[in-house]
């Protein structure tokens, strides 16, 4: 159900989160391995575009390659943006009464299924 994950991304994420530093690649959470230095930044509206545009010709699973055209942002930063923040498939807004009817179905299915389990 890809409405819900849209939907989970958007309670649980706030544009604020784009201050932080994340990663792909393991090495570079190590300091001693990174070959950027991380900083808390705001991301720019031109980062930004320039980010949307990137993402458009590279698709979304060349983050490295992405990434070595912003000197001051790693690879999980970029993939941060885009997935919570850039992506046009984001669902951003209230749920509708349908949505918010499958989300109820779906946890009392699942609730039946532990009785049954337990």
């Amino acid at each position: 159900l890809p409405f819900l994950y849209s939907l989970f991304v958007f309670y649980g994420c706030s544009e604020d989160e784009d201050d932080e530093r994340h990663s792909t690649d393991p090495d570079s959470r190590d300091p001693k391995n990174s070959k950027k230095t991380l900083c808390k930044m705001k991301w720019s509206r031109d980062e930004d575009e320039k980010l949307k545009k990137l993402v458009e010709q590279h698709g979304t699973d060349a983050w490295k390659s992405i990434a070595n055209y912003f000197p001051a942002r790693t690879d999980g930063q970029c993939q941060h943006r885009w997935q919570k923040v850039l992506n046009p498939e984001l669902v951003k807004g209230p749920w509708t009464k349908e949505e918010d009817q499958r989300v109820r179905r779906a946890g009392c299915s699942v609730s039946s299924e532990e009785d049954r389990d337990g």
